[in-house]
Formats: C-alpha cells, sequence, structure tokens
C-alpha cells in the first residue's frame, strides 16, 4: 500500500495494487483499482458483504466472479483502474568509454 503523507486527503485514501509478470516481455505489471474508503464502503453496503472482501478485489487478489463483480461496478462509478509496468532497463548493455 502506498502512503501519502505530504496531504491529509491522500491519507484516507487506499490504493491497492498487484504485481504479475507478463511472460511474453517478462516486465512486471501492477494493476490496482483506485477507491477511497468512502467508495469502498458503499460498495460492500450495495453487495451486502466487508470491506475486506471489496479491499481484496480491488487489489486483483481474488478472481471470482464475484470479485470481478465488484471490480465492474467499481469502474462504473468513479474508480479509476491503473496499471504500471516496470520494465528492464534498456541501456542496460551500453558501455561508456
Amino acid at each position: 500500500m502506498y502512503s501519502f503523507a505530504s496531504s491529509s486527503k491522500w491519507k484516507t485514501l487506499q490504493i491497492y495494487r498487484i504485481n504479475f509478470i507478463n511472460r511474453n516481455t517478462m516486465a512486471e505489471k501492477e494493476r490496482f483499482i483506485k477507491a477511497d474508503a468512502s467508495q469502498q464502503e458503499a460498495i460492500a453496503k450495495q453487495f451486502f458483504t466487508t470491506t475486506r472482501t471489496v479491499r481484496s478485489a480491488l487489489n486483483f487478489e481474488t478472481n471470482s466472479p464475484f470479485a470481478k463483480t465488484l471490480r465492474a461496478y467499481a469502474l462504473n462509478h468513479g474508480c479509476k483502474m491503473y496499471e504500471v509496468t516496470l520494465i528492464d532497463n534498456p541501456y542496460e548493455k551500453v558501455i561508456t568509454l
């Protein structure tokens, strides 16, 4: 989980992510759906579940049909999905003279 200590707005924002490796490019990717605590509580209330279940779905920790439904609902109600790719250094084999 990221921490944003500089702004009080970001203190309540919870960002969840997952690491996975794309076998074709061997690049590490992080996917997460950003939702603040009030959005997570609203989703949990709508589906009669816990906020922990919602966080697991938004973190891509679970991949059940219910988790997919929670992610779709979150994206359709104002949450944003982010995908960050960490690639290998393309200049690793450059020789400096």
